[in-house]
């Protein structure tokens, strides 16, 4: 049985069954998370603003931290593992370095616009949180340890690598781990810009996507 693909995590969220009031507890809790932190959002402004008690709060989670660990777990442990299996399933097809980077830079910002505020507060936990950062790094790569990430990747993505290396497509003394950083790094840095820092800015996301796209290749392709 095929798992159900999502557009996002509100969406996943509006299917699943559960009580009207932690529904909204969830959907709030995601909202103010994301635009003032776990730390600067209090459990008052979370009722508040969600319509409900902090007691109807409280029956659902017994501390904030429980409240937001029930948000960030459904993503990392359901909506992760789906997306990553169809992106590396799609990944596959594509036949040359321009075009894997292409797929990746839009395919992966995609996703990443489309779930930005649990992005946000991703971004944020990971900074302070190590268990988060090991079950992130878990479910997308399959360890947190560099060595085994490296295997990871390899048995994912590597003959597709190597074969682009011998073809001298991407730099032949690039490790697979090395690749993969200098992506996230990209489209995370340019996130991080649009969304938190100038988020009352206006982006130009094609030009700018277009820009990121070349930046990558010139620095994994000696053809750029």
């Amino acid at each position: 049985m095929t798992a159900e693909i999502y557009v996002n995590y509100q969406e996943m969220l509006a299917k699943q069954e559960m009580p009207k009031g932690r529904r909204k507890v969830l959907l709030t809790g995601i909202e103010l998370f994301a635009e003032n932190g776990f730390d600067g959002t209090s459990t008052s402004q979370i009722a508040n603003a969600a319509g409900v008690s902090q007691a109807t709060i409280f029956k659902y989670f017994k501390t904030k931290k429980d409240l937001l660990i029930a948000i960030v777990s459904p993503i990392v442990e359901q909506l992760f593992p789906v997306y990553r299996d169809e992106f590396f399933g799609n990944l596959q097809h594509q036949t040359d370095v321009q075009k894997i980077i292409h797929f990746i830079v839009y395919d992966r910002f995609e996703f990443i616009s489309q779930n930005a505020e649990i992005v946000k507060i991703l971004l944020t936990e990971l900074l302070t949180d190590k268990e988060l950062i090991s079950k992130v790094a878990n479910v997308i790569i399959g360890t947190d340890d560099d060595q085994k990430a490296e295997k990871g990747i390899a048995a994912t993505l590597g003959q597709q690598i190597t074969e682009l290396q011998q073809r001298g497509e991407i730099y032949a003394d690039l490790a697979l781990l090395d690749i993969g950083r200098t992506i996230v790094g990209q489209l995370f840095a340019y996130f991080f810009q649009t969304e938190v820092l100038m988020a009352q800015m206006q982006a130009n996301e094609p030009r700018d996507l277009s820009q990121i796209e070349q930046q990558i290749l010139r620095s994994i392709s000696p053809k750029y």
